[in-house]
């Protein structure tokens, strides 16, 4: 069964998921038009991103998250910032 799903993404969004290596990603590939970007892929379920069931076992056998995110997320580095007492959402 072929699925197809069309959505709006900014150009910064699409240049970073197309810039992050993932694990497990069976194959893909992609094309940029006038307006549109389309991505093909192949494998296990989407084959990009990260892997609900892999994560609950990693964590079960006592991997970190930050090791988790840097296993399906390879490059990434997780820092921490210092946040003010409140912070305000715009709703």
């Amino acid at each position: 069964m072929r699925l197809t799903k069309t959505i709006a993404i900014g150009a910064l969004s699409t240049l970073l998921a197309l810039s992050l290596p993932v694990a497990g990603a069976s194959a893909a590939t992609g094309y940029a038009g006038n307006s549109s970007l389309t991505i093909t892929g192949r494998g296990r379920a989407h084959g990009v991103g990260l892997c609900m069931a892999s994560v609950g076992n990693m964590a079960r056998a006592g991997y970190s998250y930050s090791y988790i995110l840097q296993y399906f997320y390879r490059g990434t580095r997780v820092r921490y910032k210092r946040l003010p007492r409140t912070v305000r959402v715009g709703v």
